[in-house]
């Protein structure tokens, strides 16, 4: 298995970081005394049975390189199915701080407020009375801090096997349902790094940011 061409040129003085990463996969414990572990990405990949991969590594506030390796489906054997860093992926729950970035840009704008019931936002649903909402409506602060395609690559369960029909089918889309690059969850990884630490505006206020990476407490107010 080989990786496909980088996003970006790579210098060759990038080559032997890059290749100390990609072959230098490490378990969670490590016991002292012992010899140290080392995995190469390809052996990890055919352990967990994962058919292929796109990988984006920040370095210095930037993309330092990014690379594909394996297929958008397993057990493929055509070389326009290999995977690339354009190729996009499934991401899941990591969907749920793009849309909290989309929704405090929306806020920032006035467009919508944080502690508003959201029940004067929603058009064709209601969210119902109940003895909870009595107490405390439920507003985008609470929602946001909530507990936890041609070039697309296919889903597949733990043994490497496609899902039937491709890929999940997610109706809550905001929290599960995006499909995106490494290298642009990287971009927005940036760039709220960059508005929480001030230097830039394009994407958030430094004041949002801040409120956006702030934990919150689990435990509801009286």
């Amino acid at each position: 298995m080989t990786p496909s061409s980088a996003a970006g040129p790579t210098s060759a003085a990038q080559e032997p970081h890059v290749a100390n990463v990609l072959r230098g996969l490490r378990p969670f414990v490590e016991i002292t005394g012992r010899p140290p572990v080392r995995w190469t990405i390809e052996e990890r990949m055919a352990h967990h049975h994962v058919p292929g991969v796109s990988i984006a590594v920040i370095e210095g506030g930037r993309i330092a390189w990014a690379r594909g390796f394996g297929v958008k489906t397993a057990g493929s054997a055509d070389p326009k199915d290999a995977v690339t860093p354009d190729t996009l992926f499934q991401v899941g729950s990591v969907s749920k701080p793009v849309t909290a970035t989309a929704m405090l840009r929306l806020v920032e704008r006035g467009t919508l407020e944080l502690d508003t019931d959201v029940n004067r936002y929603l058009k064709t649903w209601k969210v119902p009375e109940n003895e909870h909402t009595t107490k405390e409506k439920v507003t985008l602060r609470r929602l946001a801090s909530a507990a936890r395609a041609g070039e697309a690559a296919h889903a597949h369960v733990g043994e490497g096997k496609t899902i039937p029909g491709g890929w999940n089918v997610y109706p809550e889309m905001a929290p599960a349902g995006l499909w995106t690059t490494p290298s642009d969850l990287a971009r927005l990884a940036i760039a709220i790094a960059d508005a929480h630490a001030g230097r830039s505006k394009v994407l958030l206020s430094q004041a949002t940011a801040e409120q956006m990476l702030t934990p919150r407490s689990r435990r509801p107010s009286s």
